[in-house]
């Protein structure tokens, strides 16, 4: 499972974010198995390339690569 936020968001605050995200992972039983690495409201605008790595793993249910 994917959880995508940005950490440089004034529209969606980022520990708000996190908070959430931690809680359904405890309720689901789920656990952290990537470090979090944020980036802005609208990503795919200001980072494509890294938008389309982001997604292309998704879509293929791999593991962002270490470095973006």
């Amino acid at each position: 499972m994917f959880h995508y936020s940005g950490d440089q968001d004034s529209v969606i605050p980022l520990t708000g974010s996190c908070n959430l995200v931690q809680k359904l992972a405890r309720q689901l039983g789920l656990n952290t198995i990537v470090p979090y690495r944020g980036a802005s409201h609208a990503a795919p605008f200001s980072q494509p390339e890294r938008s389309f790595v982001l997604f292309k793993s998704f879509l293929e249910d791999r593991l962002l690569p270490e470095i973006l």
